[in-house]
């Protein structure tokens, strides 16, 4: 999980916000816990309150927008 941590904080932080034209790349871990860590990044406001999936996956969108991350992907993750 050291891969999805990572992946995390870089959201978290706004990282890909301070550094806009930084790539980030993770690789040779697969793909599937990408979606786990967009919904447990996103799935709360600032307050703490709990958002509907509605209403995070739209976070995340408007959040990955531009963002230059780059994920590897297997042809068998489940996605």
């Amino acid at each position: 999980m050291v891969l999805a941590g990572a992946f995390y904080a870089v959201l978290w932080g706004h990282l890909t916000e301070r550094f806009p034209r930084l790539r980030w790349g993770f690789v040779e871990g697969g793909a599937s816990w990408v979606p786990y860590v967009l919904r447990e990044t996103f799935r709360a406001d600032a307050s703490g309150v709990f958002r509907s999936f509605k209403d995070w996956r739209a976070g995340a969108m408007e959040a990955l927008d531009g963002a230059q991350l780059f994920v590897a992907a297997q042809i068998d993750d489940n996605l």
